[in-house]
């Protein structure tokens, strides 16, 4: 029974393996720009996609802020050298860290990244994987804070009309 249950996930592995480097392509690495033009395409996609509906779109105000920030120094020795061969070494290593950073920031609040969890299952001592994208977590997380904002509102609205005097009584 355990080398069949063993057999299902290595084939379940092996058939989702070849997904993997797909979505890795689709990320625009900023890495890949080598001169001004490239890196222009790699900014206006990175900007597109942290557009609502966007790959990026989850990027928060502050770390949003950081791309936009460290993209606008990126651009200044872009702007300067045109390509990276004629940067100095300080140049380089400055644009290497900016990369980097950004890199990390789009890569932890991609949308299609895959957070798996490991859950109790109901009424069974046998935990089982439950993997999501990052993008289903946060639209669940905000469709849950609109339900209760709501929720919240209609009790506000119930509390009103229940302690507010009755048409016709006169109150003291």
């Amino acid at each position: 029974m355990k080398l069949r249950m063993w057999g299902i996930v290595g084939v379940t592995l092996l058939l989702a393996l070849p997904m993997g480097p797909a979505w890795a392509d689709q990320a625009p690495k900023i890495s890949k720009a080598t001169n001004k033009a490239d890196f222009d395409l790699v900014v206006a996609a990175v900007k597109q996609q942290m557009a609502p509906g966007g790959r990026y779109e989850f990027v928060d105000g502050r770390n949003r802020d950081t791309v936009n920030q460290r993209l606008g120094e990126m651009q200044k020795l872009f702007d300067q050298y045109g390509t990276v061969d004629k940067m100095d070494q300080a140049s380089k290593v400055t644009l290497y860290n900016d990369q980097e950073l950004i890199d990390g920031i789009l890569t932890q609040d991609d949308s299609n990244r895959q957070v798996c969890t490991r859950e109790a299952s109901l009424g069974s001592n046998i935990p089982h994987v439950s993997c999501r994208t990052y993008g289903q977590i946060r639209r669940d997380q905000s469709g849950t804070q609109s339900a209760l904002r709501q929720m919240e509102k209609i009790q506000g609205q119930v509390m009103e009309i229940n302690h507010s005097p009755a048409k016709g009584q006169v109150s003291h």
